[in-house]
């Protein structure tokens, strides 16, 4: 990067080092393991033919455990962050599944 000055300004090395030039961080490539090759390899055709998957759920926080049908649209890996592949999609609720979160919504009649 090349430097310059401007005349009234100060030289860079007087300011606050909040406005230094920070160093990018150095990210440690991830390598796929066979399992995440698997599921890429399953999950990009039926994102390029707009097809619907299922999946078996489990939520780690709570003990909620179920089926999950989706339209996916983008899978990938974060590179800073973990080294798990992604999956976003939207989420399509069976009418029961509806129903099961309206009620524990506290919602009781549909009129």
């Amino acid at each position: 990067m090349k430097k310059f000055r401007v005349p009234g300004l100060p030289k860079l090395s007087k300011f606050p080092k909040q406005f230094k030039e920070e160093k990018e961080p150095v990210v440690q490539p991830h390598v796929r393991s066979a399992y995440d090759n698997m599921m890429i390899e399953l999950i990009c055709p039926a994102i390029k033919a707009k097809q619907l998957i299922r999946f078996w759920y489990e939520d780690t926080t709570t003990d909620f455990k179920d089926w999950r049908t989706v339209e996916p649209h983008l899978i990938g890996q974060y590179k800073e962050e973990s080294a798990n592949i992604v999956l976003s999609a939207w989420f399509l609720p069976t009418t029961e599944q509806q129903l099961l979160d309206m009620v524990s919504k506290g919602f009781t009649s549909m009129n």
